[in-house]
C-alpha cells in the first residue's frame, strides 16, 4: 500500500544516506566493436579532458554562493527522496577495485560464461540476437534460433523472419515467421512445442512478454497479444514509443512522447491492449533510452536507461509513490544511480537485480548498481574486441 511504502521510504530517508534478422542492431554492434579498436589510443585524453571538465563545472559551482537550506516541514521530493546520487556521475578508475565477470559474454561464435567457461555455438552464420536462460542458450543465426543447452546438444531451431522476445524466465520465445506469431517452449519437458500462435500483419515484430502476452511493435507503435485462444485483432497504442515489461511480477512501464515531452509512464496489459497508466516522471534524456537501450530488473523494481553516456537505474516502487502523492516538482523519477556507459547499448541485470553490467564510453564494463555505488567489471584475459553482452532470463530462480 501507499502509506506502507512512504513509511519505507521515510525510514529510508532517516537511517541511510532482442534480431536474427535485426540488419540495424548487426549494424551497431559491429561499429561497437571497430570502435572498441579504436578507443584504446584516446582513452587517456577521453579521461583527461574529462577530469578537466569536471574540475571547472565543480570550481565554478563552489563559487556561486553557499545554497539557502531547504525549509523541513515543507513537502517536497527532495525531503521525501532526496537528492539521490543522481547530481554526480563517478567514472569508475582503471585502477580501482575490480568485480570479477558478472554476466556471460558473447565472443565471436563463443559464449565466454562468467564461471570461465567458453562454449562453441553451433551454426554457421553470424550470431544475432541471445540470451541466457536456465537450460542454457537461445541465440539466432541467419533466418533460425537456436537452443542450445550447457552440455552444447543443440536442441531447437526455429525459422524466424524478425527478430524474437524471451519470457522473463527463459521458457518460452515469442517470434515471427511470414505471417505467424507464435509462442514456442524452449525449456524441458516440452521443448520446441508451439504453445499459441495467431495471423500478423506484415512487418510486425514481437517486443516483449508481459505476463503471458506479447507485446508486439509495429512502425513506431505498441500493442498486446494475450498468446491464448483469442486471435490477435489490432489495437494500437499509439502514444507509446517504447515499453520495458518486468521479469516478475508482470508489471511494465513505458514511455510517452507528447507534444515534444517524453514521459515514463505505467504500462497494463488488457485484451483490448494497452493502456497507459500513470504518468511518474518526465525527462529529455528519457528519449535517449528508446529502440531497446532500457532494461528492467529480474525483480521488476528498477528500471536501467542508457542515454547521453551514463546509465541511471529508477527505483520505480519510490518513483510510483512520489508520483501518487503529487509532489510539486516537475519530474519525480527517483534515480538511485548514475554511471558513465556507452551509447545506445542496453544494461544488463545481473540475477540477483543487485547492479546493471554497462559497458562503457572507453569499451570496458561497468557494475552499476542501484545503491549508488559500482565497481570496474574484469574482462577475461585474451577477449577480443567483438564481444557482446549476454542478457539473463530466469537464471538461479529470478
Amino acid at each position: 500500500m501507499l502509506e506502507d511504502e512512504l513509511r519505507e521510504m521515510f525510514a529510508a530517508r532517516v537511517h541511510t544516506p532482442p534480431a536474427s534478422v535485426d540488419v540495424a542492431g548487426g549494424a551497431i554492434r559491429r561499429a561497437r566493436r571497430r570502435d572498441r579498436r579504436r578507443r584504446g589510443a584516446t582513452a587517456g585524453a577521453t579521461l583527461g579532458a574529462f577530469a578537466a571538465v569536471v574540475g571547472g563545472a565543480l570550481y565554478l559551482q563552489g563559487m556561486g554562493g553557499t545554497a539557502q537550506p531547504a525549509d523541513p516541514n515543507r513537502l517536497t521530493f527532495q525531503n521525501l527522496f532526496g537528492t539521490g546520487p543522481a547530481a554526480t556521475v563517478a567514472l569508475t578508475s582503471a585502477g580501482g577495485p575490480q568485480s570479477p565477470q558478472l554476466v556471460d559474454l558473447l565472443v565471436g561464435a563463443q559464449v565466454w560464461t562468467k564461471d570461465g567457461r567458453k562454449v562453441t555455438l553451433e551454426g554457421s552464420g553470424r550470431i544475432g540476437q541471445i540470451a541466457r536462460v536456465p537450460d542454457g542458450w537461445v541465440y539466432s543465426e541467419g533466418s533460425t534460433v537456436r537452443v542450445q543447452n550447457d552440455n552444447g546438444y543443440n536442441s531447437v531451431a526455429l525459422p524466424v523472419t524478425s527478430s524474437w522476445a524471451i519470457s522473463s524466465d527463459g521458457s518460452r520465445i515469442a517470434s515471427v515467421t511470414q505471417d505467424r506469431l507464435t509462442v514456442t517452449k524452449v525449456n524441458e519437458p516440452g521443448q520446441g512445442v508451439p504453445l499459441a500462435s495467431t495471423t500478423v500483419p506484415q512487418g510486425l515484430r514481437p517486443v516483449s512478454f508481459v505476463e503471458d502476452g506479447v507485446v508486439v511493435g509495429k512502425d513506431g507503435n505498441f500493442d498486446y497479444w494475450s498468446a491464448g485462444t483469442d486471435r490477435y485483432s489490432e489495437t494500437w497504442q499509439k502514444s507509446l514509443v517504447a515499453v520495458y515489461a518486468s521479469a516478475a511480477d508482470g508489471d511494465a512501464v513505458g514511455v510517452v512522447h507528447d507534444h515534444g515531452t517524453y514521459c515514463l509512464t505505467d504500462v497494463t496489459p488488457t485484451k483490448t491492449g494497452l493502456k497507459v497508466g500513470q504518468t511518474l516522471g518526465c525527462e529529455d534524456w528519457l528519449a535517449g533510452g528508446l529502440d531497446q537501450a532500457a532494461a528492467m530488473s529480474p525483480d521488476g523494481r528498477w528500471l536501467a536507461i542508457t542515454a547521453d553516456e551514463k546509465v541511471r537505474i529508477i527505483d520505480l516502487q519510490r518513483t510510483r509513490a512520489a508520483a501518487a502523492v503529487r509532489i510539486s516538482e516537475p519530474n519525480s523519477l527517483v534515480i538511485t544511480a548514475v554511471c558513465a556507459a556507452r551509447e545506445k547499448t542496453a544494461a544488463v541485470w545481473t540475477s540477483d537485480s543487485v547492479q546493471a553490467v554497462a559497458e562503457t564510453p572507453q569499451g570496458g564494463l561497468v557494475a552499476c548498481r542501484h545503491d549508488g555505488s559500482q565497481l570496474g567489471v574484469k574482462m577475461p584475459e585474451g577477449v577480443t574486441p567483438d564481444w557482446t553482452l549476454v542478457p539473463e532470463f530466469g537464471t538461479n530462480g529470478s
